[in-house]
């Protein structure tokens, strides 16, 4: 039997958050992440709304699966409809704060209208409430994420947005702990168009529960021990997704000027996964139950900070 799937329904316009559940026999058909928050945005919103009005829902969403020690399990869909595209938008992004999403026992999150206020949402399992984020109206989201941290006291994973979404800049990103972005489609514009600033998790000091863990947890370690023994998986860690650049540039899909051109003859070979490794690149970071670590931790001094990097 398939589990009832998790939703908190945030009503911003209302100031309210109402725990739902979903019936496991749907959430089967629809498991989570692009396809459970499709489902839930389109039972309700009109298609044809304008995507930065507050008849848009945005809906955040996991997989049955992340929080498991899987290596690239732990990912996170943002769906709406597109500023950007006047189509449904969807992005993903990695880290920590899918699994901590997860362990805090949601697996989805669907916000509808717009909160008269600048307003963050905090969850800390069982708790789910909206609060008060006019102190954090135009920082950038490394200090939303530090003055959340700060006000709560506690250790969170925070997704936000910075000036660009609060702007409705139609490209703009959402960003969890500071580097991993939900980059496509305008998802942050969306959220700035709710006045929502940041979506804050509390950690748990418990993993998501399974059957039988003994047996899950040694597979895991196959995985992980055939991924490191993989020679294109340890060159994907060595070098990071931005080994591909030059190939794909000689190959004329590399996005260049603003997708007007796919070649980028006179610079590609500057900013490829080798370059980076042999100038740039200070250590190599991960995801949640990641054997690839492919992040890369760079520092460029007085221009990029590692921890943006």
């Amino acid at each position: 039997m398939f589990p009832d799937a998790r939703i908190l329904d945030v009503n911003l316009s209302e100031g309210t958050v109402t725990k739902r559940t979903l019936d496991g026999e749907i959430y089967r058909l629809y498991p989570g992440g692009s396809s459970l928050n499709l489902y839930l945005i389109l039972q309700e919103m009109d298609p044809k709304v304008d995507p930065l009005s507050p008849d848009n829902f945005l809906a955040f969403g996991v997989s049955p699966l992340v929080g498991l020690p899987f290596a690239g399990n732990s990912r996170l869909t943002v769906t709406a409809k597109s500023p950007l595209t006047g189509a449904i938008g969807d992005s993903q992004s990695g880290g920590f704060f899918p699994a901590t999403m997860k362990t805090n026992g949601w697996d989805a999150i669907l916000f509808r209208g717009k909160s008269a206020k600048p307003v963050y949402l905090y969850v800390d399992g069982e708790t789910a409430e909206l609060r008060c984020a006019e102190k954090l109206w135009g920082k950038i989201t490394s200090e939303c994420e530090d003055a959340i941290q700060a006000e709560i006291g506690a250790k969170l994973d925070v997704a936000c947005i910075g000036p660009g979404g609060e702007n409705m800049v139609k490209y703009a990103a959402i960003i969890n702990m500071a580097n991993r972005a939900n980059g496509r489609t305008g998802m942050g514009a969306v959220m700035g168009s709710k006045n929502l600033k940041a979506v804050a998790f509390k950690k748990q000091g418990h993993r998501t529960a399974f059957d039988h863990p003994g047996l899950l947890e040694n597979v895991s370690g196959i995985v992980s021990q055939r991924l490191q023994e993989n020679e294109g998986v340890a060159g994907l860690g060595q070098y990071g997704t931005a080994g591909d650049t030059q190939g794909f540039s000689e190959e004329g899909f590399l996005p260049t000027r603003n997708w007007t051109s796919g070649f980028f003859p006179e610079g590609a070979e500057n900013i490829t996964g080798g370059t980076m490794y042999d100038t740039v690149l200070i250590e190599r970071d991960t995801c949640y139950a990641c054997a690839v670590r492919c992040k890369r931790v760079v520092e460029i001094p007085g221009k990029v900070d590692p921890r943006f990097g």
